[in-house]
């Protein structure tokens, strides 16, 4: 899993995108295949997951918090009882 930072907002992706767009505007296929150096300067970074056990017939992991430790994006999931999402979705 890799993570962006971009206009102060960090987002998540399962892999980087083989098409992107680079900071200077230009558009970039193959963009995946681009030295990790250049990606880091693109704002891309590894991330590290931390995620409890849980049960996962009654249970879902939730991101608790997001935050860069080291060049690196620290994700944290808190584990959430299914039956209470479901509740709030139907009030």
């Amino acid at each position: 899993m890799y993570g962006l930072l971009k206009n102060g907002e960090l987002k998540l992706y399962n892999k980087i995108p083989n098409v992107y767009k680079l900071i200077d505007g230009r558009t970039v296929t193959n963009y995946n295949l681009l030295p990790e150096d250049e990606l880091k300067l693109e704002g891309w970074m590894n991330v590290i997951e931390h995620k409890p056990n849980f049960d996962l017939e009654t249970q879902q992991l939730e991101i608790s918090t997001k935050e860069i430790v080291n060049g690196e994006i620290v994700v944290t999931y808190v584990a959430v009882d299914k039956s209470i999402l479901e509740y709030e979705e139907t009030v």
